[in-house]
């Protein structure tokens, strides 16, 4: 087996080894920066889907509500146009 002679690198070689390493090290730092927020948004978007479906829910019992009481109302007066300024009921005839 022959043995091998060092060889010393020019400084200008060395010096875009040194760049390639450095720009290495800050690209994996942005993408674990990246990542990071990623998930730091989902999360928010997760909390913000959580609470668009207990709207939704909220939604449908107000609009339950409504229909339960425009019943009432039209059971006692029969059909009809309330001012809720006056809350005078209108038969419509």
């Amino acid at each position: 087996m022959t043995e091998q002679t060092a060889i010393t690198l020019t400084e200008s070689e060395l010096n875009a080894l040194r760049e390639l390493r450095e720009k290495y090290a800050l690209s994996t730092t942005q993408f674990g920066q990246l990542k990071i927020e990623k998930r730091l948004l989902e999360k928010e978007l997760d909390k913000l889907n959580r609470l668009e479906e207990e709207f939704e829910r909220q939604y449908d019992v107000i609009i339950e509500t409504e229909v339960a009481l425009v019943k009432q109302i039209e059971e006692a007066y029969g059909q009809g146009n309330v001012d809720l300024e006056t809350g005078m009921f209108t038969p419509i005839q």
